[in-house]
């Protein structure tokens, strides 16, 4: 039988394995997350560029327009005082401010530390939400090209697209990214900074090809 210390120590070493597993796992979510939203910015590109190519439905180009959008409203901050900006990149200028945040003249340390709390569990479900609508956009991504490739499977031959289905076929990594906590090492954040650049980049992919949609909708309309 285990002695009372033997008991606390064996305790002590289960919780840092599990936060040493909970870490890795971060680090894997955050590679993961980098990677697929890296590929999906040529994939974005040439799935709405051999669309433009091979579809002359008028409605096909409508729904195509339709979804982009819904794509980028999950990217995206809709608040006027953002302008649209990624959703990602204003959790990271939240974040700066957080981490940065000092108390106020008068402020005790325990109303301090009580109000600094609260604003990270704010950021935590602002994370969460990120997270969730950028995976759920990046799917999108993937089903628009699916379906493109059903009416023409050589147009999606690119190793880019192949690539980021493997990646969004990963059911483990896709549930990880939804349920994973926000990062706080410096490490983490730089990551996340890359990913919002990435998630940028499709956003600038949609507004540059939501031009020519919509011009394709006008000339099979």
């Amino acid at each position: 039988m285990l002695s009372r210390r033997s008991f606390i120590a064996a305790s002590c070493v289960l919780a840092t394995c599990r936060v040493t597993e909970a870490a890795e796992s971060l680090v894997e979510v955050l590679k993961w997350l980098f990677e697929t939203a890296k590929l999906a910015v040529p994939s974005l590109d040439q799935i709405l560029a051999t669309a433009l190519k091979v579809v002359t439905d008028v409605n096909i180009f409508r729904d195509i327009r339709t979804r982009i959008g819904d794509i980028r409203r999950k990217l995206t901050d809709s608040t006027p005082e953002h302008h649209l900006d990624v959703r990602l990149t204003e959790w990271l200028k939240h974040y700066d401010m957080w981490v940065n945040e000092t108390a106020t003249p008068g402020e005790s340390n325990t109303a301090f530390a009580a109000r600094h709390e609260h604003a990270r569990v704010i950021l935590q479900d602002e994370w969460k939400a990120c997270t969730l609508d950028a995976v759920g956009a990046m799917q999108e991504i993937e089903n628009l090209g699916i379906e493109l490739e059903s009416v023409d499977p050589s147009a999606m031959s690119f190793a880019e697209w192949h690539a980021y289905k493997r990646l969004l076929e990963d059911e483990k990594m896709v549930i990880g990214a939804i349920k994973a906590d926000m990062p706080t090492e410096p490490g983490d954040i730089e990551k996340v900074r890359d990913i919002a650049k990435q998630l940028d980049q499709i956003v600038i992919i949609i507004d540059k090809r939501a031009a020519d949609l919509d011009q394709a909708i006008q000339s099979h309309g």
